[in-house]
């Protein structure tokens, strides 16, 4: 028996109609595709996954209340879908001893003709606006059709108006988000009145995304409602790295009348629910209970009441609203106008790149993308069956061409992404390129490559043999770090790890990880670091990417045995020289074929320093030096200076000749230089002689 007190059996037979007596969706798809016989077409869609707590936060009531509520919205909706054989009592008026469902008197023989339901009311004219409605209106404004949304016209609505009567380039935009807005409008209306929700509010669709579901505003906003991340994830638009929900535009739009519903459930009024739809809830309530006010327009005059964005939004909503019905006295035809938007639903394997499927539909890739415009990567999601949209039209050659080109697709695998994976790490574990796999999978930057993660990688590739030659990674350790009678690992730190979440991944505490490891939590983990902890030997963290030991080589940090182990990857060679008398940081510098400042550096002292007899400095030498080298080298310089310096002697020699000498007693301007190189004959004076001194 059920009793009023009881809400949640109204849940249990609210569940029970609606599962026993609707149509299952097999039922459905058999119906779609009974015309198509070998292609199963699919018309079902699946409910969204929201979050009821945050549902009942955003409505202002305790989780129990919106349950109370959501259950007595469902049972109403199984009461109007009741077949005549199926009849409801309400539990006030249940009997003891009396099922509440039980069979009419159509099943035990006594069939009773079923009354038919009335039809449902034309809905009324919209009101006109005439004067006397307390406010001044101008000739121009007189007689139009009102939206069904309740419009105050303010002086920002008046404001918009005028903009979009005068403005040419306003009524352009206005005539271009309308002709875009037909392709979704019959969607959108029939969400809004299964909703029971005003029909007008179309128009914030168009407001936020101007009908177009790609779009992403500056603050990460995404879809044709403009859903953010967090907002998404409450209301059952998951985000992943090959979906995004968001720009889904049959999901999203379900999901914004939920919560338009919930906005509007909460402040009672359209000023305020269009307010926090722009501005957030939590910021409205804020801004109501600061200022002790309910009403929008007194919340806009304040200082510091809305957001500036906020106070132009509602007006425009407003403003649009009134132009969309009333085309004609604001002179505005449609332009551009998109057909409906309608497909046919076909079920793919994962990993099918959309151009593959597109050449099976005969279509363009374009329109492929438009109709799936979820789809982030260009492929299906791995790993499962999708549902994709196809035009109508093109449903026939998908089925003739589906069969004929299975056989010659690529065949891929799945490689599931774990804690400490990178791009560089998967594609050595499976002998490609790291730009052959960002390319199979459309990766845009590494850190889209989070743990689970589902990449998809080529079929039946060997791992590639570590090579001998290859040498063991050098892992530098704290020394007065270690655990006796536990398990060492090795977790090689990749783009975007934070010490929180690696500390969860390998199941060891923060403080602990941060001690076994010379590292800070105030600073950030980049790549190429490598993080020790320590687990009980029969722990084996199987989604973790770690290091093998046999491939490490463990040192302690800062020992001999570390340095000497760095210069032999490098090439060179650890040196320890005792300084001399008269050794400069030049001398020694040139003597060892290192330069000042890598000496300072290695010694801790500056490049200009003095060095004292006696002084011991550490340098890392080249192993081979090329002597012969540096010789070629020298010799080809002073071969070079050579012929330059002939080259201008003999250019001096042709274009500058030497004067003769003229006159007696010619002074030293007058008289002739000897040649470069030879002394002058015995007898003739020279002109330092002659001048004088």
């Amino acid at each position: 028996m059920y009793s009023h007190k009881r809400p949640h059996h109204l849940l249990t037979l609210a569940l029970l109609l609606t599962v026993t007596l609707a149509p299952g969706p097999d039922a459905r798809a058999r119906a779609r595709s009974s015309g198509n016989r070998g292609l199963k077409v699919l018309t079902r869609s699946y409910p969204l996954r929201m979050s009821y707590r945050m549902r009942a936060h955003i409505r202002g009531v305790s989780l129990s209340t919106f349950r109370n509520a959501l259950l007595m919205q469902r049972l109403q909706e199984a009461r109007s879908s009741l077949p005549g054989r199926v009849r409801l009592v309400s539990p006030r008026r249940a009997r003891p001893n009396v099922p509440t469902l039980r069979p009419s008197a159509a099943i035990k023989g006594r069939a009773r003709p079923r009354a038919a339901r009335p039809a449902a009311p034309a809905p009324p004219p919209r009101p006109l606006l005439r004067a006397g409605v307390g406010y001044p209106l101008p000739p121009w404004l007189r007689g139009i059709r009102l939206p069904d949304v309740h419009v105050r016209f303010s002086p920002q609505v008046y404001r918009y108006l005028a903009y979009y009567r005068t403005s040419r380039v306003a009524r352009a935009v206005l005539a271009r988000w309308l002709g875009r807005m037909n392709r979704y409008k019959a969607h959108i209306s029939a969400a809004l009145r299964r909703h029971n929700l005003p029909q007008d509010l179309i128009y914030v669709a168009m407001i936020e995304s101007g009908f177009r579901p790609t779009t992403v505003s500056w603050a990460g906003a995404a879809g044709l409602w403009q859903f953010i991340p967090s907002g998404a994830r409450t209301y059952g638009l998951p985000r992943s790295f090959w979906v995004d929900e968001r720009f889904n535009p049959e999901r999203s739009t379900e999901a914004a009348m939920y919560y338009l519903e919930d906005l509007y459930s909460r402040f009672g009024s359209w000023e305020l629910a269009l307010a926090a739809y722009n501005a957030g809830y939590n910021g409205v309530a804020r801004a109501i209970k600061k200022y002790n006010t309910n009403d929008y327009w007194r919340l806009c005059e304040y200082e510091a009441g809305l957001p500036y964005e906020t106070m132009r939004y509602v007006p425009k909503f407003f403003a649009i609203a009134v132009v969309a019905n009333n085309l004609e006295r604001f002179g505005i035809t449609p332009k551009d106008i998109a057909p409906p938007w309608e497909y046919g639903l076909v079920t793919v394997s994962g990993g099918a790149r959309l151009s593959r499927l597109a050449r099976l539909a005969e279509v363009p890739l374009k329109t492929l993308k438009e109709l799936n415009p979820e789809l982030r990567r260009g492929r299906i999601p791995p790993g499962q069956r999708y549902e994709l949209r196809l035009p109508p039209r093109s449903m026939t050659a998908f089925k003739r061409n589906m069969a004929r080109a299975s056989a010659g697709a690529q065949k891929l695998s799945v490689h599931t992404v774990r804690f400490g994976d990178s791009i560089r790490s998967i594609a050595a574990a499976y002998g490609i390129s790291p730009g052959l796999l960002r390319r199979i999978n459309n990766i845009r930057s590494r850190r889209e490559v989070r743990p689970g993660v589902k990449l998809l990688v080529p079929a039946n590739r060997r791992r590639r043999s570590a090579r001998r030659s290859i040498r063991r990674r050098i892992v530098a350790v704290v020394p007065e770090t270690v655990r006796p009678g536990m398990r060492a690992i090795y977790y090689p730190v990749v783009a975007g790890d934070e010490l929180p979440a690696v500390a969860r991944a390998l199941g060891v505490k923060l403080e602990d990880l941060v001690a076994w490891n010379a590292v800070t939590p105030m600073a950030k983990l980049l790549p190429g670091m490598v993080l020790r902890a320590f687990v009980p030997p029969d722990r084996f963290p199987r989604s973790v990417h770690l290091l093998d030991p046999s491939s490490i080589e463990v040192l302690p940090v800062n020992s001999l045995g570390f340095h000497l182990a760095h210069a032999d990857r490098r090439h060179r060679r650890r040196i320890v020289y005792r300084v001399r008398r008269g050794d400069t940081m030049r001398r020694v510098a040139r003597r060892f074929g290192v330069s000042r400042g890598a000496i300072a550096r290695y010694n801790k002292i500056y490049r200009g320093a003095r060095l004292r007899p006696g002084q011991r400095l550490v340098l890392y030498t080249r192993r081979f030096r090329r002597r012969r080298r540096h010789r070629r080298r020298r010799h080809l310089r002073q071969r070079h200076r050579r012929r330059t310096r002939s080259h201008r002697s003999s250019r001096r020699r042709i274009h500058r000749p030497r004067r003769a000498r003229t006159g007696k007693g010619a002074g030293r301007a007058g008289a002739p230089k000897p040649p470069r190189g030879r002394r002058p004959e015995r007898g003739v004076a020279t002109p330092r002689t002659t001048s004088g001194r």
